[in-house]
């Protein structure tokens, strides 16, 4: 489809690095991965020039994720402090 692990991995709504294991077929330990149902439905509609767009979060939705995300990045912190 000539996109970049970035570009792919927003089209999904995926990690980066899941996009990256997922083109090459293992993850880093050298276990294989295969995309789940979900992801490889989406990876169909966009191959076949389906034009999707997310449905729209309500404030509350848009909040739980911006607390989600704060807890990783504050996690990623605590570990990098530890090491």
């Amino acid at each position: 489809m000539g996109y970049s692990l970035d570009q792919a991995a927003i089209a999904l709504g995926l990690a980066r690095s899941t996009v990256c294991h997922l083109q090459r077929g293992y993850d880093g330990a050298g276990g294989p991965v295969v995309p789940r149902e979900d992801t490889r439905m989406l990876m169909q509609a966009i191959a076949d020039g389906i034009a999707l767009r997310p449905y729209p979060l309500s404030p509350a939705e848009l909040a739980v994720i911006r607390e989600a995300r704060a807890r990783r990045i504050r996690a990623g912190q605590r570990r990098d402090e530890a090491a």
